[in-house]
């Protein structure tokens, strides 16, 4: 049997089928090694890997440019703590109420981070296409283009161009540790509805024709997911869910 070609992060719900403790039936596969799932979602959109980790907004863009991938019901990651949009305190108050027409800085504009950022800005009453939106990287899907008002930057971290001025605010999930720096206040996800209080980021995809030509093998990973999963239930990790329920 040919082996597939599989890509996922390293959580505790991946760890036992990635190092192998998960029985195998009908399937052999080659794990890519990689450092972090996002560092090969581009990758993955190129179809290079038979089964893969991909965030919601790029599938999604991939599918609407005819790319064939399948999405499979497993979130992989997800967040408790909403991403920050941060701001230099040195250069004075910024507000929520005061984003129209503002720059802020993402490294993808189409990163699941910076959608979950659009969603909190639109909630707090901003448009978010009233914003001059500054992308540190292009699109992971090749056929798309990011709307008229997104710009790119390139050879300068987000932090850095917070400091020179380049931007407003910057979105990320990790903050600077650096004095000066504040978070803008928005309603927290549990006050605004429909937010959850955790953020899908990553799901499961497969290629659309190995679900076509040979389904039992998309059966039997999807069982050694659940069994990996079930292992890091047991161990007390936190629960993801799985499956259409």
């Amino acid at each position: 049997m040919t082996a597939l070609d599989v890509m996922l992060g390293s959580y505790p719900h991946t760890d036992a089928l990635k190092s192998g403790r998960v029985r195998r039936n009908k399937i052999t596969f080659n794990i890519a090694d990689v450092t972090s799932a996002p560092s090969a979602f581009r990758r993955v959109v190129d179809l290079k890997y038979d089964i893969a980790e991909l965030s919601v907004p790029t599938f999604l863009i991939a599918r609407s440019k005819g790319v064939p991938l399948v999405l499979l019901p497993a979130d992989l990651f997800k967040r408790a703590k909403p991403p920050e949009l941060i701001y230099d305190g040195a250069k004075g108050p910024l507000s929520a109420g005061d984003l129209h027409g503002k720059r802020i800085g993402v490294a993808y504009y189409t990163a699941t981070t910076s959608i979950w950022m659009q969603c909190l800005i639109g909630n707090a009453g901003v448009d978010p296409a009233a914003i001059q939106w500054t992308a540190t990287e292009g699109p992971l899907v090749g056929a798309f283009k990011d709307p008229p008002h997104v710009r790119r930057a390139t050879g300068a971290t987000l932090p850095d161009l917070l400091r020179i001025g380049e931007v407003d605010a910057i979105v990320t999930a990790n903050p600077s540790a650096e004095a000066q720096f504040k978070a803008i206040s928005f309603a927290t996800f549990a006050q605004v509805k429909p937010f959850p209080n955790m953020q899908s980021h990553h799901m499961l995809v497969c290629k659309s024709a190995l679900t076509r030509q040979r389904p039992e093998v998309v059966c039997e990973f999807w069982r050694m997911l659940l069994d990996a999963r079930a292992e890091a239930l047991g161990q007390g990790n936190v629960e993801l869910p799985y499956g259409l329920d």
